[in-house]
């Protein structure tokens, strides 16, 4: 609606009581907000009008590699929410400012629709999906049954118009966690010359061993069989370190004592891994304990 005003200009005395009358009129029509011109002008305070009743219809596929054990990209999850944009300079090209938008989610079956608005020269919709978290079920063979991913999708700018096939496309990308570690496990054996009486070594029961490396380390301790099992960072080099005292079986003439000997390697060289492994450790004979 307009709202308009006419004053005119008219070439007669005018007496102090009308004078009065227009003096209380003015403030009351600037406060109503009324546009005010003259006999041969008036001002349009019409408000900036978008259409949106003119819509069509959009079909979406959301699409992302979440299973690398099978053929193919998967669907994004379901719930996973889709936002929608227009310009409103794309309804109206005197808009300046502004634009129509509105969200749905991704469905079962991978999809979605929504309505947008049109207008006989076509609009161009932004596409924007939200990132989310999973665990992305990885390859056959390796360590890791699954690894937690990061997706994220770049923004789809699209035009549409009610002449043409209104269906669309999204891909997500997966990126792995700056913070993450690909392991492997270890099956370990640890022995060592503990009786000169007997041939070969023997099992080391019950000792503690650290395995590390420059950036991580993690303390075992050994069963009564000589064995444990670790977890360590896949394809990188890897150390033990392990120092213990032990009654090791002697000669002594024609028999046999027991003395007390020291076992202690620093940073013995265990291997670089990347896939799971059976190893044993040899600590050797030791020396004499002072």
């Amino acid at each position: 609606m307009r709202n308009k005003l006419y004053i005119c200009n008219i070439n007669k005395p005018l007496n102090l009581e009308s004078m009065k009358r227009k003096m209380l009129i003015l403030p009351t029509l600037l406060l109503a907000g009324v546009g005010f011109t003259s006999c041969d002008k008036e001002v349009d305070s019409t408000a900036l009008v978008v259409n949106l009743s003119r819509t069509i219809t959009v079909k979406g596929y959301v699409y992302a590699e979440l299973n690398n054990r099978s053929a193919g990209l998967e669907y994004a999850p379901a719930g996973t929410k889709i936002f929608f944009s227009i310009p409103y300079s794309d309804l109206n090209p005197t808009a300046v400012t502004g634009k129509w938008s509105d969200t749905t989610t991704v469905d079962d079956n991978g999809q979605f629709t929504i309505q947008i608005p049109v207008d006989d020269n076509g609009v161009n919709l932004t596409i924007e999906a939200q990132p989310f978290e999973y665990n992305q079920i990885q390859p056959f063979g390796s360590n890791s049954n699954s690894i937690k991913k990061f997706y994220s999708a770049a923004p789809v700018v699209k035009a549409f118009s009610t002449t043409q096939k209104n269906v669309v496309e999204v891909f997500y990308t997966a990126t792995t966690p700056a913070n993450f570690v690909e392991k492997v496990k270890l099956n370990v054996t640890v022995e060592a010359e503990l009786n000169n009486s007997i041939a070969g070594n023997e099992l080391v029961a019950n000792q503690k061993i650290t395995l590390h490396n420059s950036d991580w380390a993690q303390e075992y301790t050994t069963d009564e069989n000589g064995e444990f099992t670790a977890v360590v960072p896949a394809n990188q080099n890897i150390y033990y370190t392990i120092s213990f005292e032990y009654a090791k079986t002697v000669p002594d003439g024609l028999g046999f004592k027991q003395e007390n000997y020291k076992y202690e390697i620093k940073s013995g060289y265990v291997g670089n891994f990347g896939s799971e492994s059976d190893i044993t450790i040899d600590l050797g004979g030791g020396v004499p304990a002072p």
